[in-house]
């Protein structure tokens, strides 16, 4: 699924999220500093403004921002 680049998937996920929500990171797990991130597969997160999470996982940091952005899609964002 990676045919975007990484900028332009961060940006999707960006204008994907609602206004009180940020987008956090991408990182490939495990993590010992963030134990949601496990396993060996690259995960996205973003933090909504009570300290709610999303997160997408994938093959690829772009497949997981592409996750990410179709779950902020869903919460009411852009």
């Amino acid at each position: 699924m990676a045919a975007k680049g990484l900028t332009e998937c961060w940006r999707e996920a960006e204008a994907a999220k609602p206004s009180t929500w940020m987008v956090r990171g991408v990182a490939l797990g495990p993590r010992q500093a963030d134990p949601a991130i496990h396993g060996a597969t690259w995960v996205a997160w973003a933090t909504g403004p009570k300290g709610e999470r999303h997160q997408g996982m994938g093959d690829s940091p772009q497949d997981a921002l592409v996750i990410l952005a179709f779950q902020l899609r869903e919460l009411g964002g852009g």
